[in-house]
């Protein structure tokens, strides 16, 4: 038997599903750095080893008003990594 806390009255942390324009998307974080050894650790305690992917390190874009534009290069997944920005 597993005994998860949670102080929120959902599980789940920040992972959730919202309605957005009568929609579902799902919100919340989508990945987590690799760079310290305690992650691939984890992983592999969970058997999940195999699932873990990288990023192709191809700058994403993002598509609006009819064509694609690139992000900021002074962001982190397109939030400004300069607190002053």
């Amino acid at each position: 038997a597993i005994t998860v806390l949670d102080p929120a009255d959902r599980l789940g942390g920040v992972l959730r599903t919202e309605r957005i324009a009568g929609q579902p998307l799902d919100v919340g974080a989508e990945a987590f750095v690799a760079r310290r050894p305690e992650v691939p650790a984890l992983l592999g305690e969970l058997g999940l080893s195999a699932k873990q992917i990288t990023t192709t390190g191809a700058r994403p874009l993002i598509y609006s008003e009819g064509r694609l534009h690139q992000l900021p290069k002074d962001t982190v997944n397109g939030i400004p990594s300069r607190p002053s920005e």
